[in-house]
């Protein structure tokens, strides 16, 4: 992996941070939403001293009857339009019967429906009934008959019966009922009758609700030829247990509306689980302190909500139907530890989590209902959202600071190293030896210290290398005074008449001394290559020119092989710069390299072509390849691959010679396995003087 990568990889420790502060502002939620949960309790507890002085208990066995608040003003038409927000509260009827019987509790589909509304202190019933023979009063009889409807109300511990009931559809105003007789009208009760295709719908609208203690409500289906039924609230007529009247106690909303702080709701529910009071204040815009502003910070947020989104939802702990509360799991832990009992959820995802409370309500002692109060935690919320949004962004922003410089950082340092290596290349030559010079760094940090350290040992490598290069010539110069002494006392010793094994020994260490001269020769031959080309005069010759003159003599040279010529491109310019003389040099040791290889009648090939800027000069001879780790290592000297061939000695400098005049003329040499496979092939390249237009 490049350095590079390793300190990109290194720079996402950054996002170490943001882990951290959100744990830190997990922690501050969690504190926030305490001292929230805290300040609720002693709200609710202020608020619970004022509403039980609007409650008194209830046995939970009276009947009831809700008066759910009417928004608009009710017109006594019969029609639905005014109470379409209460219709779906609408409730069947208890009991049933007919004129001959008491009455019971009704079972089935029971035709008649109520429901109850209140407005501006006046109490409003709404009977829908299904009848499909409606009859209407007949006025010639003095006795009540046809469909009517019977209320009762029971105001100061007194009830008194009232009649409704019409000639045809509109506007009835109530007439006293005392026993069976009609009695006179009552202005103040009024109600509207209207049919339609499968019933009917009456309207009645009582004023001073408040001094109303019970009612009671029957519907009397007056049919041809069968007894009247009827429907009602009560199990008679003259039943002394009516329903209560239980409606929203505006003078306690009002009131309330004056303690709560924004984003809270309050219901005070009564002990039959009614809501008489429900008041809620919403929550202002936040302000712009409170806000990420921008494009960017819009987004932010809704990625951090999003990806931060970890609390479940949490379905309230209590619901409500028809102004009534239904499930109440907080409100009955609240009744049973008679004590404040707090709960949080979540209505949905990405929504503000809700604290609610519930404490019950005493009057004299008696349990009197429930206050529930529920406050967002949007501010909360808001806080930690805008905590945590901030530091995303300033957590992305500082990542990138940190990973560009990084970055730059890392170009810089991979640049430097790329040029300290590309100068310990460019100092070293293919044969190991320094070709060239070191720049050393001045940087006083390790960088700068390798670059130093490597031009230290480049300096003894090329001291170390002059030592061997010189090492031949001196061996050679040292070595041929013994050696000339050695050959004449030989010599001389041969001059004298030996016989026997004095003789024969005489003779081989004549030998061994014609091969050591043989040895200096070629140890001191290198030498001689470079002082030529350095001493030469360069000159532009023409290759193929030489090529075309020197290459027939080599088929008188070596009889025992073909050596063949090959330009498939004569037109090209072949000009190169260089010591003609060291070029039939280095050709003689290629050619006669490849002889000693090439089988007897094989073919040794030299081939010159044209490529770019470079002359391509092959020579190809049949026979063995060579082994995958001697072509690296054949131009290196003391290396050979003959085993015992010819006479001579052979110490491997003939293709060492032949580097050493490629390199010396600025080329290249190389040696590999012909492509297919019929020999071995070394290829010189060596450049160009001109260049073709």
């Amino acid at each position: 992996m490049s350095l590079r990568r390793q300190l990109l990889l290194v720079s996402l420790l950054v996002l170490v941070l943001p882990w951290a502060a959100y744990q830190y502002v997990q922690e501050m939620e969690q504190a926030l939403r305490q001292a929230q949960r805290t300040a609720l309790l002693t709200t609710t507890r202020a608020i619970a001293l004022l509403s039980s002085q609007y409650l008194r208990p209830y046995a939970s066995s009276e009947r009831t009857l809700f008066a759910h608040r009417i928004d608009r003003p009710v017109i006594l038409d019969g029609y639905v339009s005014d109470w379409q927000q209460l219709a779906e509260w609408s409730q069947p009827v208890v009991f049933s019967g007919n004129r001959r019987d008491s009455g019971s509790a009704a079972t089935g589909a029971v035709p008649l429906r109520l429901v109850a509304g209140s407005r501006d202190g006046d109490l409003f019933l709404l009977l829908e009934g299904q009848d499909d023979s409606l009859r209407y009063f007949n006025p010639a009889r003095s006795l009540p008959n046809g469909d009517r409807v019977l209320l009762r109300l029971q105001r100061d511990g007194e009830w008194r019966d009232y009649m409704f009931l019409t000639s045809a559809p509109g506007t009835v105003v109530a007439r006293a009922l005392d026993g069976r007789k009609l009695g006179a009208r009552e202005p103040a009760l009024q109600a509207g009758w209207q049919p339609f295709v499968d019933g009917f719908r009456v309207e009645i609208s009582i004023p001073e609700r408040s001094t109303v203690e019970q009612l009671a409500i029957f519907w009397i289906d007056s049919d041809v030829d069968s007894p009247p039924r009827w429907w009602g609230t009560a199990e008679n007529f003259a039943a002394q247990r009516g329903t209560a009247v239980r409606d929203p106690r505006e003078e306690l909303a009002n009131r309330l509306r004056e303690f709560i702080a924004t984003g809270t709701r309050v219901r005070v529910i009564d002990a039959q689980r009614w809501v008489i009071a429900d008041v809620e204040r919403s929550t202002p815009a936040l302000s712009a302190d409170m806000t990420v502003r921008g494009v960017t910070g819009a987004i932010a947020q809704r990625l951090v909500r999003a990806v931060l989104e970890s609390e479940e939802v949490r379905d309230a702990p209590f619901s409500f139907a028809r102004g009534r509360l239904l499930e109440g799991g907080l409100v009955d832990a609240a009744l049973a530890e008679r004590d404040v009992v707090t709960a949080w959820f979540k209505p949905r995802r990405f929504a503000d989590s809700v604290v609610a409370a519930a404490m019950p309500l005493t009057r004299a002692g008696e349990a009197a209902g429930v206050l529930l109060v529920e406050q967002r935690s949007d501010l909360v919320a808001a806080v930690t959202g805008l905590a945590m949004t901030r530091l995303v962004l300033l957590t992305f922003f500082a990542a990138i600071v940190v990973a560009g410089g990084l970055l730059v950082y890392s170009s810089f340092l991979s640049w430097r190293i790329r040029r300290l290596r590309n100068s310990v290349e460019g100092a070293i030559g293919e044969d190991g030896t320094i070709t060239g010079s070191f720049p050393e760094s001045s940087a006083a940090d390790e960088i700068g210290e390798l670059s130093r350290g490597y031009g230290r040992l480049l300096r003894q490598v090329r001291e170390y290398t002059e030592y061997l290069r010189k090492l031949a010539s001196n061996l050679s110069h040292e070595l041929r005074t013994p050696l000339a002494v050695v050959s004449s006392s030989l010599e001389n010793l041969q001059s004298e008449s030996l016989e026997g094994r004095p003789a024969v020994y005489a003779d081989r260490a004549q030998q061994g001394a014609a091969r050591l001269r043989a040895i200096l020769s070629a140890m001191s031959e290198a030498s001689r290559v470079e002082q030529a080309l350095q001493g030469g005069d360069r000159q532009s010759f023409d290759l193929h020119a030489l090529l075309r003159e020197v290459v027939p003599a080599y088929r008188d040279v070596y009889p025992k092989c073909r050596i063949e010529f090959v330009c498939t491109q004569p037109e090209q310019s072949y000009t190169t710069s260089g010591v003609p003389e060291l070029i039939v040099q280095m050709l003689d040791k290629l050619i006669d390299n490849a002889a000693d290889f090439t089988p007897a009648a094989g073919l040794v090939e030299v081939q010159l072509a044209r490529h770019r800027n470079n002359l391509v000069l092959r020579v190809k001879n049949e026979g063995l390849l060579l082994p995958d780790a001697m072509q690296s290592r054949l131009f290196d000297p003391m290396v050979t691959l003959r085993e015992g061939k010819g006479d001579g000695p052979h110490l491997g400098f003939g293709l060492h010679i032949v580097r050493i005049i490629v390199q010396l003329h600025e080329g290249t040499v190389s040696a590999r396995n012909a492509g297919d496979g019929s020999g071995v092939e070394i290829v010189v390249e060596l450049p160009c003087e001109q260049i073709d237009r």
